[in-house]
């Protein structure tokens, strides 16, 4: 049933139609067809009130749902297409771009427990990058991939836990850096599952730090660990706890044997561990210049729980008198009585000198317990590793035993050195921790140098009258880094910056900003190359989007802003004037079908006057009002 005007015996103008099958239609008609705008009301309770193309949605429109819900914005031949916003039953809501009538592309999700999501999306999945805000405080900041974090990310915890690294399906795995502001502590390297697993560095709130392999949050394998009063150990960790641990006696300076690790794979860490034996002789024999007994490798396999006088007999007493040993002081790992089984002996080779004993071979015969500890099986605390401080009287290190870089310092000139390898200098008033040589002709402040900021940044490089100046890499705490040209202490001249979310920029800097030409790319394939003013696009230049279309024009503070050109993945070619990312002002769109509007547009939209010329040869000119012809001359 139709009520309304007709042209010619079609419907058109204003009309009411009611069809068979249940539906209603308020609104205009042209030539017969629904073209413009109206109400529709379909069979299955949706509603739609908005703009119409030959039968269609087409234009902006609101569609209300049976179900509850409602979307207002874009519509393109029935599709939501375009920037809308769909707001659920329950409250929650998606505003941004869709795509064939799904989200696609750039939004805000904010869901019904008052969670925020800004970022992209494809369908109903988040992907790409985005940020996540949680009502509890959690803020995940990064990149999606199925809608689970995945790639370069920062994720900030209500217990006040940071990590700044890669993520797997949504878990901390990869590397990365993790930060526990409620208790002072750092871990810096590998993950899994958002525990310590592979190599990497742990600074603890009491000052203590440790570097070196874990298994599942805790400590396992070989690492170094040095506690806050100055203490070190370096050696074999199980359990979190140093294991075997071998200590000089006082009186001994270089005449000792030192029995450290295993190489052969060990049962309980599953880790290989290189073994090495030292062994050196008595004042005596070290008279001798050539007559030494040099450091030596063999496959030895753990000491846990040798008495001093089995020690003592280790070595044979036919070659060497009064040698001096180390003792081995008894691990905190308890072995049960059945898990160690028969002793082993291994025979090391020691070459001689030509002038030792007509150059025979020496052997030393060692004996051993071999362990053989099952897995353990106990489950793993989802909470950073404890820190384990054995009691001070087990770790009795006199001061000739510490490495030369952990020597004091002294003051000299207003400047502190460490005596050898490494120096503390000032620059700035601030402290720097180097390592490195001297250039000949140059001051202490210059040079190549290593340095490790306060802030835990690392730099690597040249340095001059105490800035660093010319070529050097800084890797920065919160996982960013640069390499390049520095000058005054600055980026300064060609170099590339890596962000750590996988973004990076290479090309000039000014003063420590993004200045002149360069290349920005991101991690979902876009990217943009061109003049940079202050660290934004600015002046000349070309962005490619993922999907292969891109502009090429002017830019003015990170927008597609003056003239430029813009082609689309579908064909289509507009070449005009733009402001904000839009068509605006005098341009020219053609279409894949060989259609040419050249008019004014404004945000993107045929608005003002304006010709289109068809493919057939048809023209027409008049005046257009967001996509439509509303004036015809």
């Amino acid at each position: 049933e139709y009520n309304g005007e007709f042209v010619r015996g079609k419907y058109h103008g204003f009309g009411i139609l009611k069809t068979l099958d249940g539906r209603s239609y308020k609104g205009t008609f042209k030539n017969g067809v629904i073209d413009g705008e109206g109400i529709l009301k379909e069979a299955d309770g949706r509603r739609y009130q908005g703009d119409f193309e030959l039968g269609k949605f087409h234009g902006k429109g609101v569609l209300m749902y049976p179900d509850g819900r409602k979307y207002v914005g874009d519509f393109r031949s029935n599709f939501l297409h375009g920037k809308g916003e769909m707001i659920m039953a329950d409250g929650s809501s998606f505003e941004g771009e869709f795509r064939d009538g799904h989200p696609g592309g750039k939004g805000v999700r904010r869901y019904a427990d008052g969670t925020v999501y800004i970022g992209g999306y494809v369908g109903k999945v988040r992907q790409g990058y985005g940020i996540l805000q949680m009502t509890d405080g959690t803020r995940y900041e990064g990149y999606f991939e199925n809608d689970l974090y995945n790639g370069r990310g920062t994720l900030k915890e209500k217990n006040g836990r940071t990590y700044i690294g890669t993520f797997l399906d949504g878990t901390i795995t990869g590397m990365g850096t993790v930060t526990w502001s409620d208790v002072g502590q750092q871990y810096k390297g590998d993950l899994l599952n958002g525990l310590p697993h592979g190599e990497g560095t742990m600074v603890y709130g009491n000052g203590s730090r440790y570097v070196g392999q874990w298994e599942k949050g805790v400590r396992v394998g070989i690492g170094k660990l040095k506690y806050a009063d100055g203490r070190i150990y370096e050696g074999l960790f199980s359990k979190n706890e140093p294991v075997g641990r071998v200590f000089r006696p006082k009186r001994a300076k270089t005449d000792v044997m030192t029995v450290v690790a295993p190489e052969e794979k060990n049962q309980y860490d599953k880790v290989d561990i290189p073994a090495t034996v030292a062994v050196s002789h008595t004042k005596k024999v070290k008279k001798a210049k050539k007559r030494r007994i040099k450091e030596i490798h063999a496959p030895v396999q753990p000491v846990l729980d040798p008495e001093m006088e089995e020690v003592d007999s280790l070595i044979e007493e036919e070659l060497v008198t009064e040698t001096l040993v180390t003792e081995i002081v008894e691990p905190p790992v308890e072995y049960p009585e059945e898990q160690v089984e028969k002793l082993t002996e291994k025979v090391i080779h020691v070459e001689n000198t030509e002038e030792d004993a007509g150059g025979q071979e020496t052997k030393i015969r060692i004996q051993m317990p071999v362990a053989s500890v099952k897995e353990a099986t106990e489950p793993v605390p989802q909470v950073p590793p404890a820190e384990y401080v054995p009691p001070v009287e087990e770790l009795e290190i006199s001061e000739e035993e510490l490495p030369t870089h952990f020597v004091e310092v002294s003051e000299k000139n207003g400047k502190k050195k460490l005596e050898e390898e490494g120096q503390l200098v000032l620059i700035n008033e601030i402290p720097y921790s180097f390592h490195g040589k001297e250039e000949k002709g140059k001051n202490s402040f210059s040079g190549v140098r290593e340095v490790e900021l306060p802030d835990a940044s690392h730099y690597q490089g040249e340095f001059k009258d105490g800035k660093m100046e010319g070529w050097g890499t800084m890797q920065l705490a919160d996982g960013e880094s640069y390499e390049g040209e520095f000058s005054a202490g600055k980026f300064h001249g060609q170099g590339t910056y890596v962000f750590a979310d996988g973004r990076q920029y290479n090309g000039t800097f000014e003063k420590g900003e993004r200045e002149g030409n360069g290349t920005f790319t991101y991690l979902d394939g876009s990217s943009y190359e061109g003049d940079f003013v202050r660290g934004v696009f600015e002046g000349k230049g070309t962005y490619i989007f993922p999907d292969g279309s891109y502009y090429k024009g002017e830019f003015s503070d990170g927008f597609f802003s003056g003239k430029g050109e813009l082609l689309y993945k579908n064909g289509k070619k507009y070449k005009g004037e733009f402001k904000n990312d839009l068509p605006y002002g005098h341009g020219k769109l053609t279409s894949a079908d060989g259609t040419v509007y050249e008019g004014m547009f404004k945000s993107g939209r045929r608005n003002g006057a304006g010709t289109i010329k068809y493919a057939d040869g048809r023209v027409v000119n008049g005046v257009f009002k967001n996509d439509e012809l509303v004036e015809q001359e």
